[in-house]
Parts: C-alpha cells; structure tokens; sequence
C-alpha cells in the first residue's frame, strides 16, 4: 500500500507542474547569484559552469508536453505522430494519474486535446534531476573549465549532441535524455523507485556507482534538509499542491523543485523552480548557467491539513492557484568522498637545536585523489596546506628548531574536495648544543717534551 501511495504521489508531481498556466580549514566559493547574507547557507557556485550555483533550467522549452483529462473522467484525445496514447479514447481515466497522451521519445508533443482534454508542461522531475548532475559535473570537472571548451573531465554530463557538455545547447538535450531514462516521456507517470532506479542506473552507466548515492525521504523535516543542503548535498523537493474547496484537503498536483538554499534563523527556503521564476522574470529559458532565479518562501511549521497531519512543512504563499502547498517528499543526491589517511611522520626524535633535519609525511588517498599537509611544528611555524602532493608519496620537508625544548609535531591531510584526515603527532627533543673545544697543538708539544709520559692518553688518542 506505501509503494501504490508513492507511486499516485509522484505521478501528480507529473500532472500539477503542468497546470495551464565544518571545522575544516578550507576555504568556500561565494555565492554571486543573490546578496551576500549571513543567515542563509547557499549552494555554492562554480566558475567553470555552475557560476550562479544550482542552475535552473526550465521545463517550458519546445513541446515538453501532454495531454491530460480536464475532468470529465473521459479520454478525449487521440495520440499524433510518435506520441504515446497512455489511456484509450473513450476510457476512463486513472482520477489519481489522468494521464491521456504523452509525448514520445522525441520529447515533443504532435497531438491536440480534444473535448475537455487540456495540454500541459510536464518534466519537473526531469528537470530538477539534471539541475543537479550538472551541478555536480561543475563542482568536480576541471575548475577551469568554461562552457565551450571541449573538455569533459567529468562524466556525469555528456555532450549529446551539442557539440560540448555544459554549452547552453546541452541542457534541453540532457533534460529530454533524462525524461526518456525516466519513462515519462510514454506514460506522464513517474514512481518513486522509477525515479530511484534511473539515477542509480545513470551512475551506473558512467562508472560513477562508487562516488554518488541518491536517497528519497517521505515527509522529511525542515531542519533535516537545512542540514542536507549546508552538508553539500543536492536536494530536489516535491512539493504537493493542495485544494482544500471540499473541506477536507485534497491533493490536486505536485511539482519538483531544487534547492538553492536555506535559512533556519528566518525558516526560509531557496528554489530553482522549474516552471515559476520570481527573483528573475526574463524571456531565456536559463539554459545558461548565469541566469539563475533563486525565489525564496516563507516556510511554516506543521502541517495545515488535519487529513494529512503527518506533513511536517509548508509554504504559505508558493502556487497562487492552491491553497496550500506542503513539502511531502525529497529526493537528496550527495558525493561520496573518502579522506585521506591520517599522515605518517618520519624523521629523528632527538636532536641539537640550531639543526635542520629532514622529516617525511605520507597519507594515502582511497579515492587516489592528491594531498596536502598541514603541519604544526610546536614552534610557531606552521606548513599551511602545502601541496598538491600524490596520495601515497613521501612528502619530505627540513625544519630546524632555533632553541632546545620538547616539541610535539601534529600533521594532518586534505584530500582536493577539502576532506581532511585524522592529526598524527611526533615528539622531538631538542637538547642544548654544548661544543667541545681543546686544544690539539698543546698535547702535541706536552707529548713532544714529555714523550714517555701519558702512555694511557697517547695510546687513546693513538699517536704511540
């Protein structure tokens, strides 16, 4: 029963878009595409194709369409060209998934409604998906890199057919690839463990199954995406649309949204939404990743349904065509990193101060990516992150104490995501350099005008 449930759910996700209408040491990008805020935690923003953060494609682009019941329960219209007719002209009508036509593989929707049969926008979950690939191959593709260069460092996103990955024309074209691996483009209806199933096969398919992880949530909690978004992680929200008219709320459609950020002080949230652009009303469709609208809501604690008081938030002022709007589901894709060992330290223990002595650090990375030390040397000086250095290859530095004493060495690493390891500690000890001098010429003359006397010292110093 769960699964049928998530099933209806997501598939209403298909139809509403559509509505005709640390401690870590490391530095952090800034955000550019809003004002800078202390209260808010934002998505960072990549230089080479992500310079406004999570990009923010839109679902209204060519015929990204279908056709569902307008609400006589009947299916009017009758598919064109290579559209899918998903119900039987003359049939009822799934209430819960009225889908009627859907567009085909070509992503273009060729047939007309007929009766009360309406044309609607579809591919929000499409869309929110790529939202974040894309981001991803950003933040881990050549730091460089810019759109147009021909370079694909990262295999998440491909050219497919573009000419480049991350050229303006490649979003449509990686948007309609995805709505085709997620079997909308045949039915208008998407599953929860559809929509799982795709983004492990895609990870799959790009030899990428070890390095991201996809999970969805049912009713999750604001405070537990806050933390998903300041941890890194992409977060796509399904927001159901709700239309209370009867007295009692009823779930009219639903629409997938990405997270741009948070902010617990004010219980705000930030979207990319594929269909509404707020914050930046332009005429572009945003396929370049410049253009961004980051549209922030009001979140209200609680659910304002007593039918569905399992909702744990909503947003107050989203779809002016609803009553309510209510976060019932999220689907969180993270980046599996591993850090670096903790470094080991080699070099002596004991020495003269004034000295330099050689001291050899090694972390290796599982992950094979390089690595940088930090190295505390009890005296003041500090190695700041030097590198890049190979995983697993000696990193051999002189240091010299300038005065004697005790002194605890810390090391640890950092892998290139900004991972850091565990501290390794060495003790050296610095004793105080005391010089002996003598005077060689004196014994030379006292074994000259004495030479039989000493016989011990002479045989020590070896001149019998």
């Amino acid at each position: 029963m769960k699964k049928k449930f998530l099933g209806i759910f997501v598939c209403t996700l298909l139809i509403a878009t559509v509505i005709p209408m640390s401690t870590s040491l490391a530095e952090k990008s800034e955000y550019t595409g809003v004002p800078l805020d202390r209260a808010w935690s934002w998505v960072e923003s990549y230089p080479n194709y992500a310079p406004s953060g999570m990009p923010d494609f839109d679902q209204r682009q060519g015929q990204w369409k279908g056709i569902i019941d307008g609400g006589n329960g009947i299916a009017d219209s009758t598919a064109s060209g290579d559209d899918v007719q998903v119900t039987l002209v003359g049939s009822l009508v799934d209430p819960d998934a009225p889908a009627v036509v859907a567009p085909g593989l070509d992503c273009a929707l060729d047939s007309n409604p007929s009766g009360d049969d309406i044309e609607v926008w579809m591919f929000s979950s499409a869309v929110s998906t790529m939202n974040c690939f894309w981001w991803f191959d950003s933040r881990y593709g050549d730091p460089d890199g810019f759109p147009g260069d021909g370079e694909d460092t990262y295999p998440l996103v491909k050219d497919y057919g573009a000419g480049d990955d991350h050229a303006a024309g490649n979003a449509p074209l990686s948007i309609e690839k995805m709505a085709n691996a997620l079997n909308i483009t045949s039915t208008l209806f998407l599953d929860n463990d559809v929509w799982i199933d795709t983004i492990d096969e895609w990870f799959v398919n790009v030899s990428l199954q070890d390095k991201h992880d996809v999970n969805f949530y049912t009713v999750p909690t604001f405070d537990f995406i806050a933390g998903e978004i300041e941890n890194g992680k992409a977060v796509i929200l399904v927001i159901n649309l709700i239309d209370d008219s009867s007295g009692d709320c009823v779930i009219a459609g639903s629409h997938a949204v990405t997270c741009a950020g948070v902010n617990l002080d004010e219980t705000k949230i930030a979207i990319c939404d594929p269909y509404w652009d707020i914050n930046n009303p332009s005429d572009d469709d945003h396929n370049d990743t410049q253009y961004v609208s980051i549209d922030r809501y009001n979140v209200a604690i609680g659910s304002p349904c007593s039918n569905y008081p399992e909702i744990e938030w909503w947003l107050p002022a989203y779809w002016p065509d609803y009553n309510y709007s209510v976060v019932y589901s999220a689907m969180v894709i993270e980046y599996i990193n591993n850090p670096p060992d903790t470094p080991t330290i080699d070099g002596p223990t004991s020495g003269n101060a004034g000295t330099a002595y050689t001291y050899t650090f090694n972390s290796a990375d599982l992950d094979g990516d390089d690595v940088y030390y930090y190295i505390l040397w009890d005296d003041g000086y500090v190695e700041n992150w030097d590198g890049p250095h190979a995983s697993g290859a000696d990193f051999e530095i002189d240091h010299t104490y300038a005065k004697e004493g005790t002194f605890t060495i810390e090391a640890k690493a950092r892998d290139t995501l900004g991972d850091e390891s565990g501290v390794e500690t060495l003790e050296v000890t610095m004793p105080r350099n005391k010089a002996f001098n003598f005077n060689f010429n004196l014994l030379d003359w006292l074994f000259e005008q004495f030479p039989n006397a000493f016989p011990i010292l002479q045989q020590l110093l070896g001149v019998q």
